[in-house]
This record gives C-alpha cells, structure tokens and sequence, in this order.
C-alpha cells in the first residue's frame, strides 16, 4: 500500500455536507472512509463541524450577515496554509488496513481474499454493499494490474476512491485515499497500475455510460 497521504480529495461543499449530516448515507460513508486514511480531511471535517456550531448559534442570537459562511471557510483556508508546514498527524490504526473503518462493518469480511468477488469480465472483478442511491449500489472493485475500464461518461456524479494499488485517470495518479469525482460533463477512462491489483470503492448516483463499443456491450450484461 502507498505510504504518501492521499493528494486527492473531497471537494469542500461536499465535506460540508457530511459534516453538517446532510449526506446520504452511502456519501458518509465514502467521505468517512477517506476521512479514516486523510489526516487533512479529519481535521478539515473537524473545522466545519466547528463552523456550523459557529453558525447555528450566530442564528439563535441574530440573522447571519451575508458572507458569513464564506468568511468563515476562507479562516479555515488560511489555517490549513499555517498548518501545511507542520508534519502529518500520526496514522491511525485502521490505516494499515485495507478496509478501514467505518467500511469495514459493511463488509462480511476484513480479508480481501475471502470477499465474495463476483467476476464480471476478465481481469474485474466487484461486490456490492447493501447501501444504495437510487437503484446503484455502493461497490467495491478489485481490477488486475493494466487493466482499462474503456472511455465512458456517466449520468450522475460518481465518487471513487482507491484502497489498495493504483490507477491514472485522466493524466492524474491515484494511490491509496485518494477520491476523484467525474458527472456527465466527463469523459473519461481508468488504467489500472502495472505492478499491483487495485480495489476501488465507488459511489455514484447512476450507472456508468459506455463510450467504447465493447465496454457497452459487457454492461449490457453486468451492472458498473
């Protein structure tokens, strides 16, 4: 597993979501994973905790001023620029594990070997959590080294985040904690690392829309 700390994150109205409770589920426990293997989003998510309090008691007393809540970000901002001369906060235990907490309760069991992998095409393989937005459910995928998930878009947003290997996506790396988000404006395609398997958690608000004509062709049958 990678030992750099995740470099792509959440974006801040999401983690302000999750930390106000606005989220579905499936998004908590997708942000709360990253949380688990990210010290910066951990002490972000606590900063924004800390501004809704701000806020909620601003509105007990008065009407919040225009620009309140922008200011207030822009004061987190700033710290985390003091901050990122300091070293990192110490790993928690659950980031030795592929599957941290709080993933790892949804799962039937911590060892990736003895998961109930359901292969969907050579080289991928995938199970789903029973959590779901719409008809999809939350999965978790485990991809073989030089895999390619083919060109495809999608009709909703898609969160994925890597537990274990890599993959690049569109010119960018991702390693161990690192999420990116794609929607319907993104087109794009997934190669897998020469060197590792990869598993990959993702959460998404639709099924993938295939580009490539086989990639089609195969989701006609299986479910991405």
């Amino acid at each position: 597993m990678s030992d750099r700390a995740p470099i792509h994150h959440p974006p801040d109205e999401l983690l302000l979501e999750y930390a106000s409770g606005a989220t579905h589920e499936a998004v908590s426990l997708f942000v709360a994973t990253h949380c688990a293997l990210c010290p910066q989003c951990r002490s972000r998510v606590e900063d924004l905790e800390q501004v809704g309090g701000a806020l909620l008691q601003q509105a007990d007393s008065v009407e919040p001023s225009p620009g309140t809540l922008d200011a207030l970000l822009a004061r987190l901002d700033d710290t985390d620029a003091d901050a990122d001369a300091e070293p990192p906060a110490a790993a928690t235990p659950t980031e030795h594990l592929v599957f941290p907490e709080p993933l790892r309760s949804y799962l039937p069991d911590p060892d990736p070997g003895k998961l109930p992998w359901d292969s969907l095409l050579p080289g991928y393989k995938q199970i789903t959590l029973p959590l779901m937005i719409g008809d999809v459910p939350v999965r978790l995928a485990r991809m073989s080294p030089r895999f390619v998930i083919p060109s495809h878009t999608h009709g909703g947003t898609e969160l994925s985040m890597v537990l274990t290997g890599g993959y690049k996506d569109d010119g960018k790396q991702y390693l161990r904690g690192d999420v990116s988000v794609r929607d319907e404006q993104h087109t794009h395609s997934v190669h897998v690392d020469d060197d590792d398997h990869c598993i990959a958690m993702t959460v998404s608000s639709s099924w993938v829309k295939p580009r490539d004509l086989k990639f089609w062709l195969a989701t006609w049958f299986h479910s991405f």
